[in-house]
This record gives structure tokens, sequence and C-alpha cells, in this order.
């Protein structure tokens, strides 16, 4: 009775499909994992990406709330000068009457 090997592979090479399986095997294993870190890496460059753009716009929103409360101080600043100015007048013409 001959020697069986079940380890040959078909074609009769002698180093055995159950090595050449488990390379095959370890091999896509390694494979997806380099996959899945680059996919992860990617995904937290991206997010970072995202939030560097998003403090970047808050803190371009905050810089145009500054300047457009600086403006309304101002405008507001002017309004009282003129009503003061306005009630000094009003305040003149009564004294000449």
């Amino acid at each position: 009775m001959p020697i069986r090997n079940d380890d040959a592979s078909p074609g009769g090479m002698g180093l055995g499909s159950g090595v050449l399986a488990r390379i095959a095997n370890l091999s896509a294993i390694l494979l997806i994992c380099i996959m899945f870190y680059q996919d992860r890496h990617a995904a937290l460059e991206s997010s970072r990406e995202d939030r560097a753009l998003f403090r970047q716009a808050i803190d371009r929103i905050e810089q145009l709330g500054a300047k457009q409360n600086q403006e309304h101080q101002r405008e507001m600043s002017e309004q009282a000068r003129a009503i003061r100015d306005l009630a000094e007048q009003v305040k003149r013409l009564a004294d000449k009457q």
C-alpha cells in the first residue's frame, strides 16, 4: 500500500499544499490588516483636517462678530451723540422763547 501524503498538492509538488495554503492565508490576513490600517489612518487624517477647518471657520465667525460688534458700538455712539446734540438744540430753542 502506497504512503499517502495529504499535504501534497494536486500537481504532485513536494512542498505540500498545507504550507502554501497557510502562507496564502497569512498573506491575505496581513494584506487585510494593512488595508485596515491605511483606511483608519486616512480617516484620522481626514478628521484632523476637518477639525482644523472647523476651528478656522469658528475663528472667522468670531472675528466677524467682533467686527460687527465694534461697528454696532460705533453706530450707537454716533446716534447717542446725535441725540445729545439734538437735545441741546431743542433746549437752546426753548430757552430763546
